[in-house]
């Protein structure tokens, strides 16, 4: 029993060090949030709409400082209203 908390600690400590070291090697870097919308075909105008308001609360996210000093940045697919 000594054995198996012994290794539960050492695993959680193990992954502790790598969220640490990841998430200040990720600083810097864009959060990218995709979206698939419809940019063209019979849905556009509701496609470009979704899109104009994805953009826009990134803008605001972004220029009150990002999340935790990263910028958000979107990224559309035009699935052509499929």
């Amino acid at each position: 029993m000594n054995k198996k908390i012994s290794i539960g600690v050492a695993v959680l400590i193990v992954l502790i060090v790598i969220f640490v070291v990841a998430s200040k090697n990720s600083k810097g870097n864009n959060i990218k949030i995709g979206a698939t919308v419809a940019l063209s075909g019979t849905l556009a105008v509701q496609g470009q709409a979704e899109y104009d308001g994805l953009r826009l609360a990134a803008e605001e996210v972004n220029a009150r400082g990002g999340i935790q000093g990263r910028k958000l940045e979107i990224v559309a697919d035009d699935n052509k209203g499929d």
